[in-house]
């Protein structure tokens, strides 16, 4: 090939790669013509100046590509920055509303959600007995009760407040609180105002959980305190762990009628407790029909669907026994003894299931 020739296949080859960056500009053009100006005019600058520069059109490629990268992380951190610092100030929802279409929430292992009402003078130690756990969970709290107490914690203590319209009610509290905590965590325990955790306690539901991941319900044992905090002896909770005996059985646990059996008898299970695995748990898992046996129905229910219940034998929550109580009110005015009798009819039949609510009831006389 003689040089002329050459000269001209040269020229050539330039003149179709000019084509091709001129194609390429103009695709781009298109695409970006439906996009805001200031991201039209952006990129269109980056390859106007890299095409100045000299780039091939492999570089300006890979630029432009470095640019919307960049773009992408500085706009997630600042999504990410702004989410956390509205649910540091206890933005009731709004962290969750304002950033969830931007930014998908990663969701934690465990989370404790606590169900706050009224001005309860030993809600400081739960929250402090909870931020003391050796594997450390957010807390959040929630409330259908707003106050000024309330509040003071929430800032104080950098506790997320979430409040709930309506009237105040055990099912519906509790189910708020669900809803909270599955939003944000795949584990989540209703812990109660009044109760103490022990520090191990997240460490040995998440254990448990790692080794079971079926599960549906992780639970420990309970021992009993009193509004000062020493220990009370309770003949119903030894009465509960024969019970719980089924429960031991862990490789046995998935099967319904095994969840079942400790339950037909009484409710065997300290609810407080409780921790739920939310792949399992209905929306509305607490029925608003009952006061008192909210939780023990609600074991039953998911003692008949598919999950395995985990048992912790260690006594690894702290359960306040005072006047005040929820539970003191329910079996003063012997609503308890009406529910009693309600589910033990359901389980049992009605002479079998009323002779056994009567023998149950005296527990109540032990606790």
């Amino acid at each position: 090939m003689d040089k002329e020739a050459l000269k001209k296949r040269i020229v050539a080859e330039g003149e179709k790669a000019k084509g091709g960056v001129n194609r390429f500009l103009e695709e781009e053009k298109q695409e970006l013509s439906h996009e805001p100006e200031r991201q039209v005019e952006q990129p269109q600058a980056i390859l106007q100046n890299s095409e100045k520069a000299g780039l091939s059109f492999k570089a300006r490629k890979a630029r432009r590509c470095r640019f919307f990268k960049t773009a992408k992380e500085k706009t997630e951190a600042f999504i990410e920055k702004a989410a956390a610092h509205a649910e540091e100030r206890g933005v009731r929802g709004l962290p969750e509303r304002k950033f969830i279409a931007l930014k998908k929430r990663k969701k934690v292992l465990h989370a404790f959600v606590i169900p706050c009402y009224g001005e309860s003078s030993y809600l400081e130690a739960c929250i402090q007995s909870l931020l003391k756990q050796k594997n450390p969970s957010p807390i959040y709290l929630c409330t259908a009760t707003p106050n000024a107490f309330l509040k003071r914690i929430s800032r104080e203590y950098r506790l997320p407040l979430f409040v709930r319209n309506g009237e105040p009610s055990l099912a519906r509290d509790w189910n708020f609180a669900l809803e909270v905590g599955r939003k944000r965590a795949k584990l989540v325990t209703i812990a109660h105002q009044d109760d103490l955790y022990h520090e191990d306690y997240t460490k040995a539901v998440e254990h448990a959980y790692s080794l079971y991941p079926d599960a549906s319900l992780i639970f420990t044992a309970a021992q009993d305190i009193d509004g000062m905090g020493q220990k009370l002896p309770n003949v119903a909770e030894k009465v509960k762990r024969i019970l719980r005996l089924p429960y031991h059985f862990t490789h046995h646990t998935e099967k319904s009628l095994w969840k079942k059996l400790p339950l037909l008898f009484g409710n065997s299970i300290s609810c407080p407790s409780c921790t739920y695995v939310t792949a399992h748990c209905r929306r509305l898992l607490f029925k608003n029909d009952y006061r008192f046996i909210t939780d023990w129905d609600a074991f039953l229910h998911l003692a008949e669907k598919e999950g395995r219940f985990l048992y912790i034998k260690k006594a690894l929550l702290s359960y306040r026994r005072h006047e005040e109580a929820e539970t003191r009110k329910q079996m003063k005015n012997k609503n308890r003894l009406k529910e009693e009798k309600e589910q033990f009819r359901k389980l049992h039949g009605k002479f079998l299931g009323g002779l056994l609510a009567k023998v149950y009831s005296l527990s109540g006389k032990w606790a």
